[in-house]
């Protein structure tokens, strides 16, 4: 429980350092805040325009859809907005000597590193996450409970997945600098978890579930909300975010005995 309390006044202090630095400047604080705004709103229209031609993708309804669109983008802002710009700047701190300066605090350096940066650009754009969840809840109507339960508890797995993985890249500092672009590409990729994965080859099902399961993250859950997955996608998914989860800690781990200081 001390620990826990030390961690969040730690998390605290932080975010108070990381808010004064973005307020510094209005006009990249509503610059950015527009551009998230208008890219949240461009893909749900997206979607919108799609059944003005088809009464199903997939084999999915148009609120069937935007449930899949409205968790994909509750994963990415949170993300961001918890631990994805903290650890994408492991790159910086590596290449600067910052980590040294890390590594010398009396505090994880995995826990400093994921939770540093705590993006209150990001925090801004929550009601309009907010307001895509509500609104393909609504579309869908009342659920039954154990629907609610599994996709709920999926969600949960979704987090440490996501986690998961950005955390293994991050960890690939350790070994080359050269790693920003693959940031962005994983970025890229899952905006594909927009949409069901029916929509795409077996090839690429397969890839974006077994492989890098950005499926499993944002489909999954959408299909347990939706009555559509069974116990065996649970089990699936569960051990899936086991063996990333615990693959990425060891490669941090073995990352931090690989890093050299930039004094040596």
């Amino acid at each position: 429980m001390k620990s826990l309390r030390k961690a969040c006044m730690i998390w605290w202090r932080l975010a108070a350092a990381n808010f004064s630095v973005m307020a510094l400047s209005r006009l990249d604080f509503y610059t950015f805040l527009s551009g998230k705004c208008v890219r949240m709103f461009f893909f749900f229209f997206l979607i919108i325009s799609l059944f003005s031609y088809t009464p199903t993708i997939g084999g999915y309804r148009r609120e069937e859809v935007l449930l899949f669109f409205a968790l994909m983008n509750a994963f990415d802002v949170l993300a961001q907005l918890v631990w994805f710009r903290g650890l994408t700047e492991v790159q910086r701190w590596v290449q600067k000597g910052e980590f040294d300066f890390i590594l010398s605090k009396p505090v994880s350096p995995l826990f400093f590193s994921s939770f540093r940066i705590f993006d209150f650009f990001d925090l801004s754009t929550a009601p309009a996450m907010i307001f895509f969840l509500v609104y393909a809840f609504q579309a869908l109507g009342p659920l039954p409970l154990e629907q609610i339960i599994s996709g709920t508890y999926l969600c949960g797995i979704g987090f440490v997945l996501a986690y998961s993985i950005v955390l293994a890249l991050s960890s690939l500092n350790f070994w080359t600098t050269e790693i920003h672009n693959a940031f962005w590409l994983y970025r890229e990729a899952f905006y594909m978890a927009q949409y069901p994965p029916e929509m795409f080859p077996k090839g690429i099902q397969y890839t974006f579930i077994y492989a890098i399961p950005l499926f499993v993250i944002v489909s999954f859950p959408a299909k347990a909300f939706l009555g559509y997955s069974t116990f065996g996608d649970i089990i699936l998914a569960t051990v899936l975010a086991s063996i990333f989860l615990c693959g990425s800690l060891a490669l941090w781990r073995s990352g931090l005995r690989h890093y050299t200081s930039a004094s040596s």
